[in-house]
Protein backbone atom coordinates (compact mmCIF):
# COMPACT_ATOMS: atom_id res chain seq x y z
CA UNK A 1 0.00 0.00 0.00
CA UNK A 2 2.82 2.40 0.88
CA UNK A 3 4.57 1.72 -2.46
CA UNK A 4 1.35 2.55 -4.31
CA UNK A 5 1.03 5.81 -2.34
CA UNK A 6 4.65 6.72 -3.13
CA UNK A 7 4.14 6.01 -6.85
CA UNK A 8 0.98 8.13 -6.94
CA UNK A 9 2.71 10.94 -5.07
CA UNK A 10 5.61 10.92 -7.54
CA UNK A 11 3.13 10.93 -10.44
CA UNK A 12 1.24 13.89 -8.94
CA UNK A 13 4.49 15.74 -8.39
CA UNK A 14 5.64 15.20 -11.98
CA UNK A 15 2.19 16.19 -13.28
CA UNK A 16 2.16 19.41 -11.27
CA UNK A 17 5.71 20.31 -12.32
CA UNK A 18 4.97 19.59 -16.00
CA UNK A 19 1.81 21.72 -15.88
CA UNK A 20 3.63 24.50 -13.98
CA UNK A 21 1.23 24.25 -11.05
CA UNK A 22 4.13 24.13 -8.60
CA UNK A 23 7.82 24.90 -8.72
CA UNK A 24 10.60 22.36 -8.11
CA UNK A 25 11.43 23.84 -4.71
CA UNK A 26 7.87 23.04 -3.57
CA UNK A 27 8.88 19.36 -3.54
CA UNK A 28 12.27 19.90 -1.95
CA UNK A 29 12.77 18.68 1.60
CA UNK A 30 16.42 19.81 1.87
CA UNK A 31 15.67 22.64 4.32
CA UNK A 32 13.10 20.66 6.32
CA UNK A 33 13.82 18.78 9.51
CA UNK A 34 13.05 15.06 9.14
CA UNK A 35 10.06 15.32 11.48
CA UNK A 36 8.50 18.01 9.30
CA UNK A 37 8.86 16.34 5.88
CA UNK A 38 5.39 14.80 5.86
CA UNK A 39 3.75 18.11 6.73
CA UNK A 40 5.80 20.10 4.19
CA UNK A 41 5.07 17.65 1.36
CA UNK A 42 1.48 17.21 2.50
CA UNK A 43 0.85 20.93 2.02
CA UNK A 44 2.31 20.78 -1.49
CA UNK A 45 0.24 17.75 -2.44
CA UNK A 46 -2.88 19.37 -0.97
CA UNK A 47 -2.22 22.32 -3.29
CA UNK A 48 -1.76 19.98 -6.27
CA UNK A 49 -5.05 18.17 -5.54
CA UNK A 50 -6.90 21.48 -5.02
CA UNK A 51 -5.63 22.85 -8.33
CA UNK A 52 -6.41 19.62 -10.20
CA UNK A 53 -10.01 19.70 -8.90
CA UNK A 54 -10.25 23.40 -9.71
CA UNK A 55 -9.13 22.80 -13.30
CA UNK A 56 -11.37 19.74 -13.73
CA UNK A 57 -14.38 21.85 -12.76
CA UNK A 58 -13.26 24.72 -14.94
CA UNK A 59 -13.12 22.75 -18.15
CA UNK A 60 -16.27 20.69 -17.56
CA UNK A 61 -18.44 22.98 -19.72
CA UNK A 62 -21.01 22.40 -22.42
CA UNK A 63 -21.06 24.02 -25.86
CA UNK A 64 -21.81 26.85 -26.49
CA UNK A 65 -19.25 28.18 -24.07
CA UNK A 66 -20.97 31.49 -23.51
CA UNK A 67 -24.13 32.13 -21.56
CA UNK A 68 -25.09 35.79 -22.17
CA UNK A 69 -28.81 35.24 -21.61
CA UNK A 70 -28.43 33.71 -18.14
CA UNK A 71 -26.78 36.68 -16.42
CA UNK A 72 -28.85 39.81 -16.66
CA UNK A 73 -28.49 42.74 -14.33
CA UNK A 74 -30.18 45.93 -13.25
CA UNK A 75 -28.76 49.45 -13.28
CA UNK A 76 -27.81 49.44 -9.59
CA UNK A 77 -25.94 46.15 -9.77
CA UNK A 78 -24.22 47.24 -13.00
CA UNK A 79 -23.08 50.46 -11.29
CA UNK A 80 -21.60 48.47 -8.37
CA UNK A 81 -19.75 46.23 -10.83
CA UNK A 82 -18.50 49.24 -12.73
CA UNK A 83 -17.17 50.83 -9.52
CA UNK A 84 -15.43 47.54 -8.63
CA UNK A 85 -13.94 47.43 -12.13
CA UNK A 86 -12.55 50.97 -11.82
CA UNK A 87 -11.39 50.51 -8.21
CA UNK A 88 -9.28 47.53 -9.28
CA UNK A 89 -7.83 49.56 -12.18
CA UNK A 90 -8.64 46.86 -14.73
CA UNK A 91 -8.13 49.36 -17.56
CA UNK A 92 -4.44 49.52 -16.71
CA UNK A 93 -4.08 46.36 -18.80
CA UNK A 94 -7.45 45.77 -20.47
CA UNK A 95 -9.57 47.74 -22.90
CA UNK A 96 -13.33 47.91 -22.51
CA UNK A 97 -14.31 48.42 -26.12
CA UNK A 98 -13.13 51.87 -27.09
CA UNK A 99 -9.42 52.42 -26.29
CA UNK A 100 -9.97 56.19 -26.12
CA UNK A 101 -11.99 55.90 -22.87
CA UNK A 102 -10.33 57.99 -20.12
CA UNK A 103 -8.03 55.88 -17.96
CA UNK A 104 -7.50 53.20 -20.61
CA UNK A 105 -3.92 52.24 -21.24
CA UNK A 106 -2.41 52.65 -24.67
CA UNK A 107 -0.10 49.74 -23.82
CA UNK A 108 -2.75 47.02 -24.01
CA UNK A 109 -1.59 43.80 -22.35
CA UNK A 110 -4.82 41.89 -21.88
CA UNK A 111 -8.04 40.96 -23.73
CA UNK A 112 -10.71 43.48 -24.67
CA UNK A 113 -13.60 43.20 -22.22
CA UNK A 114 -16.11 44.17 -24.90
CA UNK A 115 -15.70 40.69 -26.39
CA UNK A 116 -15.90 38.70 -23.15
CA UNK A 117 -19.61 37.98 -23.17
CA UNK A 118 -19.32 36.58 -26.71
CA UNK A 119 -16.56 34.10 -26.00
CA UNK A 120 -16.42 33.23 -22.28
CA UNK A 121 -18.96 31.79 -19.87
CA UNK A 122 -19.76 33.64 -16.66
CA UNK A 123 -18.58 30.69 -14.56
CA UNK A 124 -15.26 30.51 -16.44
CA UNK A 125 -14.62 34.23 -15.81
CA UNK A 126 -15.29 33.76 -12.10
CA UNK A 127 -12.83 30.83 -12.02
CA UNK A 128 -10.25 32.93 -13.87
CA UNK A 129 -10.57 35.67 -11.25
CA UNK A 130 -10.24 33.09 -8.48
CA UNK A 131 -6.93 31.64 -9.65
CA UNK A 132 -5.50 32.80 -13.00
CA UNK A 133 -2.14 31.13 -12.28
CA UNK A 134 -3.82 27.71 -12.11
CA UNK A 135 -5.37 28.25 -15.53
CA UNK A 136 -2.45 29.98 -17.23
CA UNK A 137 0.81 29.79 -15.27
CA UNK A 138 2.81 32.98 -15.70
CA UNK A 139 -0.23 35.14 -16.49
CA UNK A 140 0.10 38.79 -15.48
CA UNK A 141 -3.45 38.76 -14.10
CA UNK A 142 -3.54 39.09 -10.30
CA UNK A 143 -5.69 36.81 -8.18
CA UNK A 144 -8.69 39.05 -7.47
CA UNK A 145 -10.75 36.90 -5.13
CA UNK A 146 -8.29 35.78 -2.46
CA UNK A 147 -11.09 34.07 -0.54
CA UNK A 148 -11.79 31.83 -3.52
CA UNK A 149 -15.12 33.46 -4.25
CA UNK A 150 -16.25 36.65 -5.95
CA UNK A 151 -18.66 37.04 -3.07
CA UNK A 152 -16.10 36.82 -0.26
CA UNK A 153 -15.50 40.59 -0.34
CA UNK A 154 -19.20 41.53 -0.53
CA UNK A 155 -21.34 42.30 2.51
CA UNK A 156 -23.62 39.33 3.33
CA UNK A 157 -26.81 41.30 2.65
CA UNK A 158 -25.82 42.07 -0.98
CA UNK A 159 -24.61 38.60 -2.00
CA UNK A 160 -27.98 37.39 -3.27
CA UNK A 161 -29.12 40.55 -5.05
Amino acid sequence: MQDKFAREARFLGRYALDKEQIRPFDLSTDAVEPAGVAEALGNTYDKIIQRARFLAGLFDVEFPYTDPDTHVTNDERFKRGEEFFYDLKCLACHVAGDPSVPGTTTDIKAPNFALTYKRLSYDWVIKWLQDPQAIQPGANMPQIFQGGSPYSMMPQETRNE
